[in-house]
């Protein structure tokens, strides 16, 4: 299976379809409406997909994650009003300690029994996340305008951590800064 090019199917612009097609190197690539069942390879009950292109970055928006692993080593990856459902794990490896994960406008939640991020460094902006089970983990961590809620929560920031107009499991914050790790 040529995963590129299955990638490359779902990048609307063909100017910049043909640059990623063709290994063009230092661009950022949106992939629109995919479903990451059909690259993922089954395990269990869980779909699993490793990715790695440090050279990139990239946004999957409008994609469905459904009992996902998403492992990666990339510069920067987003995932950008998103469908999520079952157990899913997103997992950024890094590249030099600095990889981020963003999560942004994501309100499409759907029975989400576990959501984990991992990532040297996370941003959620505009989510609304309910998920029996959340967990965070990350070196830096910024939270804007987001709504979390879950019955068990796990925010654990190595260095320090920003929430802005956010509420967590009922609890309004409106400006925060932590160096230290949050756990409700």
């Amino acid at each position: 299976m040529n995963i590129k090019k299955i990638l490359g199917s779902y990048i609307e612009n063909k100017t910049k379809r043909d640059m990623y097609l063709n290994g063009k190197r230092g661009e950022h690539y949106t992939i629109s409406n995919f479903n990451f069942d059909k690259i993922a390879e089954k395990d269990g009950e869980q779909y699993k997909i490793f990715l790695k292109d440090i050279y990139n970055t990239y946004t999957f928006e409008k994609c469905l994650l459904n009992n996902l692993n998403f492992m990666c080593q990339m510069e920067s990856v987003e995932f950008k009003n998103c469908s999520f459902s079952g157990n899913v794990t997103i997992t950024n490896f890094g590249h030099d300690g600095e990889s981020q994960i963003f999560l942004t406008n994501n309100s499409q939640i759907e029975l989400l029994n576990s959501l984990s991020v991992k990532s040297p460094s996370i941003t959620l902006f505009d989510n609304l996340i309910y998920s029996n089970n959340l967990t965070l983990l990350s070196n830096v961590s910024y939270i804007v305008n987001s709504i979390l809620i879950s019955k068990n929560m796990s925010l654990s920031f190595e260095k320090e951590s920003e929430i802005e107009h956010s509420c967590i499991n009922g609890e309004y914050i409106d400006n925060t800064k932590k160096t230290h790790s949050l756990i409700k």
